[in-house]
């Protein structure tokens, strides 16, 4: 059998080892947490420039399509003072009483000949 000393020295490493591994264990959590606040910051960053970015990137796409759009503008598109323009909700339409001024006209025309 083991002297009573020898066991006694067993049950101390024991010990020894024992607080060695909670104080590493709790060393390792508080890296962990040191890394974890660490890595949490980086990412919020990293969502705040992302999203800065997609706002950047949609103002540019917008500001692209504006300029897109005024430089298409055709001059024909353009209001004249004395013919109007052919571009508004009514442009399209026939003017009912043009076919009875071109009848007038037309009748006058043939007289004049």
């Amino acid at each position: 059998m083991a002297s009573r000393a020898q066991l006694m020295e067993d049950e101390l490493d024991r010990r020894i080892e024992q607080i060695i591994d909670i104080r590493l264990v709790v060393a390792l959590e508080r890296r962990l947490d040191v890394v974890l606040d660490r890595l949490g910051d980086k990412m919020g960053a990293l969502m705040e420039a992302r999203q800065e970015r997609i706002c950047l990137m949609t103002y540019c796409l917008l500001r692209e399509e504006m300029q897109r759009e005024i430089k298409s503008y055709d001059e024909n598109r353009k209001f004249n003072e004395f013919e109007g323009n052919d571009v508004g909700l009514f442009a399209s339409a026939e003017y009912d009483e043009d076919d009875k001024i071109e009848a007038v006209w037309g009748a006058i025309d043939k007289k004049m000949d």
